[in-house]
């Protein structure tokens, strides 16, 4: 597999200094200097300086312009590439329509915690230096005022002085912990002024992230105390996987204590699978039995623990309410804890697996009552295991075609293949068929915010990342979110991003079909009119027509499950080759109750 994307190339090299001649010069070399890899445009005349500048002044090359064809699929490629490689990418956005257009995919990026340095664009500021309509129109005061409440900071700076500042600031805001998108608004003034003969640019050197907050010792040797004289010890991870060290830590310290982890990542897997201690799936069982919950980084502890017995001490390691705003309240509720630590996992999961190791070598009594807990896990982790394989046997059958169908065909297809889950969710009912390790080889799933079309340029995004450490990117990803963000498979055909695609085509807007089905139940209404205003069909979308439109290679529709086996083993060498590949399996609807939802008793 290549290890670097197509970008196009340079026609021809124009005359330029070494430094930068016009305002926009200096975006392009101050992004060079930050590590940018890449920026993700939909075209803009707000920009047309900049653009010029990432061509004919850095050669399209450090960063390097992804073309996108909606401002959403920029926004969700480079949310893709942050939760892959943890790193911002660049982002244009044309103005203030093109803000508007892509602020559904910056609140998402925004909840889930991705770094993002977003640069947009206004008319003069001056009112007398605005063209006739249209500058009016593109002109906000002040336009970082649309994303305020779903980014960590936004500047519009007035001087080439300021736009440096703001450029370091923002890179140092959106990758500093807890991560997240930043805004910067470069006015065409700015953008298309004479550099001054005597600019001299920053050492971008000196300012470069701080480290994440360590953890008090007293309050990590308090942890380990707790973990190490529990009686039975879980932890629930969450965010935490964004982290490969995390992640490791996580591992570590399971296995040292005979701890379950129950693995809630919206966006992020915290925790391999299979593994004896994953108990993902049986969270109710699992809780009812603990004594002390260790939580890492959780979008939702108040509800995780809701049903938790009395007396069970909660030690809550996170960094995330330092990023809390008023705007929505996608902080959840408040959760009770009895040792909150303000530190990200990363930093605070070797210190406490370092602090435990000292404490149970130091405890003769400690390694039997470790093992008595690892016998007794044994015993309960083959229970899950058969009703988890009861659970795939039931949804899966000879040639049907359903969620669990593409999910086994997967793991059958790529047993020998080193591969990455960028976008789709294999635990719901498939939990335990796909192998997921820690860091790159980690599920990156997740549907965090729930902006619609967000998946597939997410998926195309990641692929960036996955492909370069020869992991082959895969995602499953429903009919009507492809749908919606079909326009993202154009930018992965045209710089050549490898990816497997399965599209789990229903035929309808089924999670929403669901809710109808609910409502009818709790009314006694009609169940059999769920699918009005629901169902995609008469006429049905043909979504491999969709993919082939955009340049990719679509296979399909796929009726049976040998037919999908077939499929991959065709698709899989060609993604190998550098190709999107999309594959349109016509599925069953999956069945209303399957899974369930943690919902603390709300319908």
């Amino acid at each position: 597999m290549q290890k670097t994307i197509m970008l196009e190339s340079v026609i021809k090299s124009g005359p330029s200094k070494d430094g930068p001649e016009w305002g926009s010069d200096v975006v392009a070399a101050m992004l060079h200097r930050m590590d940018i890899e890449y920026v993700a445009v939909m075209p803009g005349a707000s920009f047309r300086g900049m653009q010029d500048s990432f061509v004919n002044h850095i050669g399209n090359k450090d960063p390097g312009l992804l073309l996108c064809i909606h401002e959403n699929s920029a926004v969700g490629i480079a949310r893709g590439y942050a939760r892959a490689s943890g790193k911002p990418m660049g982002v244009i956005l044309h103005n203030v329509v093109g803000l508007l257009a892509g602020s559904m995919g910056i609140f998402d990026s925004w909840i889930d915690r991705s770094p993002m340095l977003i640069i947009g664009s206004t008319g003069p500021v001056d009112a007398a230096k605005r063209r006739p309509l249209i500058d009016g129109m593109h002109t906000a005061n002040v336009q970082g005022n649309l994303v305020r409440d779903f980014t960590k900071w936004d500047d519009q700076p007035a001087s080439f002085a300021a736009l440096t500042e703001a450029l370091l600031r923002a890179n140092r805001i959106a990758r500093q912990e807890p991560p997240g998108p930043v805004y910067v608004c470069v006015s065409t003034d700015i953008q298309e002024a004479p550099v001054p003969s005597d600019f001299v640019l920053p050492d971008q050197t000196r300012f470069a992230p701080a480290a994440s907050p360590f953890p008090p010792p007293e309050l990590v040797e308090q942890a380990a105390s707790w973990l190490c004289k529990s009686r039975f010890p879980v932890a629930i991870a969450d965010r935490s996987g964004r982290d490969e060290t995390s992640s490791k830590a996580l591992v570590d310290l399971a296995e040292m204590l005979a701890m379950p982890v129950l693995d809630q990542g919206w966006a992020w897997r915290s925790f391999p699978s299979p593994h004896d201690l994953d108990f993902t799936g049986d969270e109710k069982a699992i809780l009812s039995k603990a004594d002390v919950v260790l939580a890492l980084d959780c979008t939702d502890l108040a509800g995780e623990t809701a049903d938790l017995p009395a007396g069970v001490k909660i030690i809550n390691i996170s960094s995330d309410e330092l990023l809390h705003r008023g705007f929505t309240a996608e902080y959840q509720a408040l959760p009770a804890v009895d040792l909150p630590i303000l530190a990200s996992p990363a930093t605070a999961l070797p210190e406490l697996l370092r602090c435990c190791k000292a404490k149970i070598e130091a405890d003769t009594s400690s390694g039997s009552r470790v093992e008595g807990r690892r016998t007794q896990l044994g015993a309960f982790k083959a229970e899950l295991s058969a009703r988890q394989a009861a659970l795939i046997a039931s949804n899966r059958a000879g040639q049907r075609l359903t969620e669990t169908s593409l999910w086994t065909g997967l793991a059958e297809q790529l047993a020998n293949e080193p591969y990455c889950i960028t976008v789709g969710n294999s635990r719901r009912q498939a939990p335990g068929v796909m192998k997921l390790g820690t860091g790159l080889s980690l599920d990156l799933s997740g549907e965090a915010g729930g902006a619609v079309g967000m998946m597939v340029p997410v998926a195309i995004g990641s692929a960036i990342v996955v492909s370069k450490h020869g992991q082959l990117p895969v995602a499953v990803i429903g009919d009507g979110e492809f749908l919606a963000g079909s326009s993202a498979i154009w930018t992965a055909a045209k710089y050549r991003i490898p990816s497997l695609i399965v599209v789990n085509n229903n035929r309808s807007f089924l999670s929403d079909e669901h809710h109808q089905v609910r409502m009818a139940e709790l009314r006694n209404r009609p169940t059999e009119n769920a699918g009005v205003a629901m169902s995609l069909v008469d006429p049905s979308c043909e979504i491999v027509s969709v993919a082939k439109g955009f340049g990719a290679i679509g296979i399909g529709p796929i009726t049976s499950y040998d037919e999908y086996l077939a499929a991959l083993s065709e698709a899989i060498p060609m993604v190998r080759d550098g190709k999107c590949v999309v594959v349109e399996c016509l599925t069953e609807y999956r069945k209303l109750n399957v899974f369930k939802e943690r919902d603390s008793g709300r319908t």
